[in-house]
């Protein structure tokens, strides 16, 4: 643990700590200045010094980091960056200051640490803080308080019940108004698409189609994969189609670090006459994400379990050669990895892992072998703004096609897409 004296501890003869990595503190902003440089009403009395590294947050989540460059005894000067949410930034909000001293800073960024700043942001002082507190201290010593007591915000936030504040907190109609006033529209093909089951060509394309908000996430996806492979033998063609639509809802903030989710997904395809699935539907109310580290831009790693209500239809020959239809009503076990992260300036990596046991309702047992499990893995290169080209691998295993069609359960798809992006 590094060690800073100040001139105080002359004349007390005692030594001060840096913030720990546990340490929280309540601060404010006092005052702003150009290219990120923010004044707290924290300082040397509470064990702040110069080059401490601080992430600052609020009931609404991560908003963003921060490196001291200058600190008084009741203020201190940071420089802020990795701002996510600046839109939470304001004079008349609390903050909480949690200690990253452990963490290394950026390298572009370090030289902030060393540099001196002593004749610079000298336009408030400590004496303005003092002044502050002296008004403060006046009015109280007047009784200078409301006279009507009911209408006290403090007051009405103490009578407030935990069950009060968490609705409040998380059904917000105009929240929800400002959060689906912006939308996202991104439409992708693939020029070319390979399937190894039948090692044949295909084409690939779909729609997303999501709001961008703070609170209430809405997402709807269609994506649609049609083939053509012609048997050498006969010179038959055989095409298959199969088709996706999915609807998603995210509740987030329910509490620190977890959200709320729903799933809504149908799937539907068909092989030559081998209708499968004729339909599968999912249904999930109860889901939760956990964020298990800190999301900032392009930057996210995340966790979900959902229960699924799995309908499943299908079409097989029986041994008759006499066609028939199956529907499986069971419950599934969805859980869902979700990591994204900016590998340079304009590459993007992202894995996306569904692993999804069944649990046999008839049976009151899990099938390990039955998970339909769906991974992918993608790298995005952004031409610009709108465009970009992505490769995307893509490995599923359905143990279905083995059971009752004696097809491959593993499926690996090498697939190059062109998207275009639009803010609506």
């Amino acid at each position: 643990m590094k060690i800073y004296i100040s001139l105080i501890t002359i004349l007390f003869s005692s030594t001060i700590f840096a913030i720990e990595s546990s340490d929280i503190l309540k601060v404010s902003v006092i005052k702003h200045y150009d290219k990120n440089v923010l004044v707290l009403n924290r300082g040397l009395e509470d064990g702040i010094y110069k080059a401490d590294h601080i992430k600052l947050t609020n009931l609404e989540g991560y908003i963003a980091r921060a490196i001291c460059i200058k600190a008084s005894m009741l203020m201190s000067h940071w420089k802020v960056y990795r701002v996510v949410r600046p839109e939470l930034m304001s004079y008349d909000s609390v903050y909480a200051l949690t200690s990253m001293n452990q963490s290394e800073i950026p390298k572009e960024l370090q030289a902030f640490q060393k540099a001196l700043f002593n004749d610079d942001y000298n336009d408030i002082s400590d004496n303005d803080i003092n002044k502050v507190i002296d008004l403060q201290q006046e009015r109280i010593a007047s009784f200078d308080l409301p006279k009507d007591m009911e209408y006290d915000p403090l007051l009405e936030e103490a009578n407030t019940t935990d069950g009060e504040k968490f609705i409040k907190k998380n059904f917000d109609l105009k929240q929800m108004s400002d959060d689906l006033s912006r939308f996202k529209f991104s439409f992708y093909t693939s020029p070319y698409s390979n399937e190894s089951r039948t090692n044949q060509k295909q084409e690939n394309y779909g729609i997303n189609f999501k709001n961008i908000g703070e609170k209430y996430l809405f997402g709807a996806r269609i994506q649609n994969r049609e083939s053509t492979a012609v048997d050498r033998f006969t010179s038959n063609q055989v095409s298959s189609k199969e088709s996706r639509q999915e609807i998603d809802f995210t509740l987030r903030n329910l509490s620190k670090n977890t959200d709320y989710y729903m799933l809504y997904r149908v799937k539907k395809g068909q092989v030559g006459d081998t209708v499968y699935p004729k339909d599968h539907t999912q249904i999930g109310l109860l889901g939760f994400t956990w964020h298990l580290s800190e999301e900032i831009k392009d930057e996210r790693f995340k966790f979900t379990y959902i229960t699924l209500i799995d309908n499943l239809v299908y079409q097989y020959n029986d041994t008759t050669g006499q066609l028939r239809e199956s529907s499986e009503g069971n419950i599934r076990h969805g859980m869902h990895l979700d990591y994204n992260t900016r590998m340079s300036k304009n590459s993007i990596f992202n894995l996306d892992v569904w692993y999804q046991p069944l649990m046999n309702l008839e049976k009151q047992e899990f099938d390990f072998s039955n998970t339909m499990t769906e991974a992918s893995a993608t790298i995005a290169w952004e031409m610009n703004k709108t465009l970009n080209l992505e490769y995307v691998f893509t490995y599923t295993n359905d143990s279905n096609l083995k059971t009752v069609y004696n097809i491959n359960a593993v499926n690996q798809i090498n697939t190059f897409n062109v998207r275009y992006n639009l803010d609506l």
